[in-house]
């Protein structure tokens, strides 16, 4: 179905409009003519004559932030009559282009291009907008995956170290197909602004997945055009909560104001982190990046896929499925990846309009270890290989390579996510440091077994890796935005463990100060942002 690009964009217009309420206009291009209108408290006033150039002395207004210019019926063209030159091209397709078209490289700015590889940009000056397909994901399942299916993948499993003839031979299956994963690039600088990172790919980067249901953005336009109410189409739209989202998500990319937000592993302790996403979503805090590793990548498949709605599943069918991979744990850690694809019902990272950026460690068949974030597969085959800590959990192969705990490569991706389309970042350690050294203390002969048997050196090294975890969560923070750890107690990383205490760990964690402060930071940060000149 053909898409009504003059709606799409009185819709990115209007939600870039009242998001950041700055002075915004369309340049509507019908037979050559350039077609003003502009938004005036919430409506688009159109002018009663068409303008010779796209020149903001021929607004009312005289002065915009923000002039959008399309050309509903030969979006890629524009009239020979406009010489001007964009800060960026937002290009709608249904797939990421591997360079500019060269009908529009040529309207963008001096610079914007790169100048050894001009099928690359510079600055966000080319937004490539995904429209996906088909309705947004289903609610979760409840029930467990068939038996079979979990047989024939833990079987698939055990040969995964098999060159692929002798497998193919055997008529063993293959793995995933479109799983991929991709050095993290760690090159970057620090500017007065924050973190700028050089990314591998600017239209990648760049890039935004929106779902929209085109066929009923359709029938409202031709609905508006039919009853004279093109001025207030936008209302129509924007009046659906989940295209209100998605209107809102698109004006951040446009306009360099998506915010990432980076949390830690840390197993059950991730349940802390179901709080501090609530609060942001209380507080209006837009979450448009999310990056972890092992239980962190856990939650954040949930909250990525279902949002709001997906933290009370995390808490639900999560906290089952996480209890069911550590029991066979040690034979193999299938039982998450295809619990949660089936229940899932295979979503993608594709799939996503919040991008979500699981990380894990590589180890080749041949060379060093490397630092590496899922970007292609299943949500349940990226998590498990974003939480394959050794010794605790079988091995995750996957094409040749085994997959280990992402928590070695970044305990927080804050400085990664740059590079995955976070322009301002928040990140969070959901693991308390220790409050003391001895975290028996107040158990009967807690402190004689402390000071005179082995129990207190053991004790030393658990309450010593919690401090070491909060120091290195510290070093993290120093690249985001906003920086929230926890309020130290007994348990520390403990807490690890606890995945039975899911609803304990969240009530505890709305209580804690530190999160509660951290909160009103990332606020008081996205008023700033979200605010024109």
């Amino acid at each position: 179905m053909l898409v009504p690009m003059e709606a799409l964009t009185r819709t990115l217009a209007a939600a870039s409009a009242y998001q950041f309420g700055g002075l915004t206009a369309i340049v509507i291009i019908r037979n050559g003519a350039l077609w003003p209108v502009t938004w005036v408290q919430g409506i688009f006033v159109p002018a009663t004559s068409p303008i010779p150039s796209i020149d903001p002395k021929w607004f009312p207004a005289g002065a915009f932030i923000r002039i959008f210019v399309v050309n509903p019926s030969a979006p890629n063209d524009l009239p020979a009559s406009i010489l001007d030159i964009f800060d960026r091209v937002v290009y709608v397709t249904d797939a990421i282009p591997s360079s500019v078209p060269d009908a529009l490289r040529t309207h963008l700015k001096a610079g914007a291009i790169h100048p050894n590889d001009p099928s690359q940009t510079y600055f966000s000056s080319f937004i490539a907008s995904i429209l996906l397909s088909g309705p947004p994901p289903a609610t979760p399942r409840s029930d467990m995956p068939p038996l079979r299916s979990l047989l024939r993948a833990v079987f698939r499993d055990g040969f995964a170290l098999l060159p692929d003839a002798l497998r193919a031979l055997l008529g063993i299956p293959s793995e995933h197909d479109d799983f991929r994963s991709e050095p993290l690039d760690d090159d970057f600088r620090m500017t007065d602004g924050g973190i700028t990172s050089k990314p591998r790919s600017p239209l990648t980067r760049d890039s935004c997945r929106l779902r929209f249901d085109v066929a009923k953005l359709t029938r409202l336009w031709d609905d508006a055009v039919s009853a004279g109410t093109v001025p207030t189409f936008h209302r129509t739209v924007l009046r659906d909560r989940r295209s209100r989202q998605t209107a809102w998500r698109w004006a951040r990319a446009v306009t360099n104001r998506r915010i990432g937000l980076a949390v830690s592993g840390g197993g059950a302790t991730s349940y802390r982190l179901v709080p501090l996403l609530e609060l942001l979503g209380k507080r209006r805090v837009p979450v448009d990046v999310l990056g972890g590793e092992s239980g962190g990548a856990s939650l954040g498949a949930y909250y990525c896929r279902d949002g709001s709605a997906g933290l009370t599943e995390y808490m639900r069918a999560g906290n089952l499925l996480s209890i069911a991979g550590l029991l066979f744990a040690g034979v193999t850690s299938q039982p998450i990846e295809t619990g949660m694809d089936w229940a899932f019902a295979n979503t993608t990272l594709d799939d996503l309009e919040v991008r979500f950026v699981p990380v894990t460690t590589a180890l080749p068949p041949s060379g060093p270890p490397a630092a590496h974030a899922v970007v292609r597969g299943t949500l349940g085959a990226a998590v498990r290989a974003s939480g394959a800590l050794p010794i605790f959990f079988a091995r995750t192969v996957n094409h040749g390579v085994i997959y280990s705990d992402g928590s070695m490569s970044a305990q927080i991706p804050a400085r990664q996510l740059p590079n995955y389309g976070a322009d301002h970042v928040f990140a969070c350690n959901s693991i308390p440091g220790p409050d003391r050294r001895n975290p028996i203390s107040g158990w009967p002969g807690g402190e004689l077994l402390y000071r005179f048997t082995y129990v207190g050196p053991m004790l030393d090294m658990f309450v010593s890796n919690g401090f070491m975890l909060n120091r290195i969560g510290l070093d993290a923070g120093l690249y985001a935005d906003v920086f929230i750890d926890m309020t130290p107690n007994r348990a520390s990383t403990f807490e690890i463990f606890e995945w039975w205490r899911a609803a304990g760990l969240v009530e505890e964690a709305r209580r804690d100060p530190r999160l509660r402060k951290g909160v009103s930071a990332c606020k008081d940060l996205w008023k700033r942002v979200r605010k024109d000149p």
